[in-house]
Formats: C-alpha cells, structure tokens, sequence
C-alpha cells in the first residue's frame, strides 16, 4: 500500500472539481484524476467530459484520464448513460486526451478477473487513445509517462504522479462530498 506524504504533495497539490457519493474528481497538472467509490452514472460521465474542457480552457493540448477504484469489489456495472457518455468520449477524435489508466489494486483472482475483463471491454470500444487497466499506480504511472512521451508531452514524473493520484484518493477516502471547488474570487 502507498504511502500518502503531505510534504511531496506542496509541489502538486490537487484541485478538487467534482465530489459526490459515486466519485472524486481532481485536476492535476493536465490530469484527470477519478476516484471511483462506486459505478458511474452519465452526471459522472458529464462531469468528467467537463473537467477535460476545462483543462482545454487552461491552454492544455494534451490530457490523461486516471481512474482510481476505492470500491470494495466488483460493483455494478456503469448505468446505460453513463456507457453512451464514456463511449461517445472515448471515440472523439477532437478529445485532447493522449491516454487513460484504470486503476484497480484489489490483489488475487478477483482483482486480476475485473482487470482482465475491463481490458476486453476497452479492446471492443476502439477508443481513439489508448487505455490500459493497471494493478497499482506506480505501473499506471509509468505507462501514463513512456505513453505520453510518446507525443511529446512529459507533464510528470512517475513519482510526482503516485503522489497525485495517491492525494487524490486519501482524499476521496477521507473527504466530505462537497460542492465543486472552482478557481476564482466568490
């Protein structure tokens, strides 16, 4: 189990845009990072399709998507919107993402069963970016770095991203579900 350290975190603190029931998500970098506490619903979906164009916003080209599991087990599928949502986003030749990682550290057969059968189903979508289900986030961020790499785009270090993705999840663990936070005075 990582470790979350506060202290590597001052250098690449998140920013919280979204935190409900299902999920968190955070802003890092040009990162979308998704904490994933039970299956998605399409307002999930929706929310994820806006943290993106607000990186756009910012002046990012390039974008990765990092689903984290916090969910105990399996769970249930996506619902029939969020699935059209995911699949209309992942088939978007204009998206700025270059790479999506799934994250799943659940350890033995189950575990590796639900990483087997993501991959399958993201094989069968053709999603215009790549996207890899991973066992722990230090082999999804070192895929995330040599895939980015691969256009040109090194928003991080492996170690800089465990940090993110493990503030991230510290603070879906631990977190109130609160309103989304947004930059600017009000």
């Amino acid at each position: 189990m990582l470790r979350f350290d506060a202290a590597k975190m001052d250098n690449a603190a998140i920013e919280v845009v979204h935190d409900r029931p299902r999920q968190l998500l955070a802003l890092w970098r040009c990162f979308v990072v998704v904490v994933v506490r039970s299956s998605p619903n399409g307002e999930d979906v929706l929310a994820l399709e806006q943290a993106l164009a607000e990186l756009r916003a910012r002046g990012h080209d390039h974008a990765a998507i990092i689903h984290c599991s916090v969910a105990n087990g399996p769970g249930a599928p996506p619902d029939d919107g969020a699935r059209a949502r995911y699949r209309t986003m992942m088939q978007d030749r204009a998206t700025i993402v270059r790479a999506s990682a799934i994250v799943i550290e659940q350890e033995g057969f189950v575990g590796s069963l639900i990483r087997s059968v993501l991959t399958s189903l993201l094989f069968l979508t053709r999603a215009v970016y790549p996207t890899r289900a991973h066992a722990s986030m230090r082999d999804a961020a070192d895929w995330l770095a040599v895939t980015l790499a691969a256009h040109d785009c090194r928003p991080a270090t492996s170690d800089e991203l465990v940090a993110a993705m493990s503030a991230a999840v510290a603070r879906a663990r631990g977190g109130a579900h609160e309103p989304p936070r947004r930059g600017g005075a009000g």
